[in-house]
């Protein structure tokens, strides 16, 4: 797959996309950074268990305190 790229700057002018550069078709797969990887994947997945699991805690020590 084709991606267009721009050397320049992107703008907007009268809602059209506009390129101040010159305009290049490259393939997606040598552009860098191709979306999230499988080690980024598990880490975020990590990340947001232990999140889950403070919040969890923070309200059920909550409820069992009586806190408001």
């Amino acid at each position: 797959m084709q991606v267009l790229v721009c050397d320049g700057q992107w703008s907007v002018t009268s809602g059209s996309p506009t390129c101040t550069g010159t305009l290049l078709a490259v393939q997606a797969d040598q552009l860098p950074g191709n979306g999230m990887t499988t080690e980024d994947a598990l880490e975020l997945h990590g990340q947001t268990l232990v999140l889950f699991a403070i919040v969890f805690g923070y309200l059920a020590i909550k409820k069992v305190l009586n806190i408001k």
